[in-house]
């Protein structure tokens, strides 16, 4: 029965490491997003031409860079949420499993108990 729950332990876990990889990336990915977009909002501000037309490239670049920051964390959260029950899942099959492997080893036990030939007393 160890045996058997030791295999099935696998199966339960399989999707946990590829959600835990995404929540550790989104934000990563949400703060390269901010690099870039502040790199794109300094890259078009002209130091000579503080009021003109070329601020729109910065408003630009932040919006970009806020837009990407939100979305990183946003998919982490929910991520994260889905982790947690995943993981509150795994927890409950493995009890249960232990559970009924335990009910059935006494079970067997017992029944083991009564086929065994009684010893005579004098």
């Amino acid at each position: 029965m160890q045996a058997e729950a030791q295999a099935e332990t696998p199966g339960m876990k399989r999707f946990t490491n590829f959600f835990d990889m995404v929540v550790g990336l989104s934000p990563l990915f949400g703060l390269l997003g901010t690099v870039l977009g502040l790199i794109i909002s300094f890259a078009s501000l002209n130091l000579g031409n503080v009021g003109g037309s070329q601020t729109s490239g910065v408003t630009g670049g932040i919006s970009e860079a806020l837009i990407s920051t939100a979305s990183g964390l946003i998919v982490a959260i929910f991520n994260l949420f889905a982790v947690s029950i995943f993981r509150g899942f795994f927890t409950r099959q493995t009890a249960l499993i232990q559970e009924y492997a335990n009910r059935f080893e006494l079970i067997y036990s017992r029944r083991c108990e009564d086929r065994q030939p009684s010893t005579i007393r004098s």
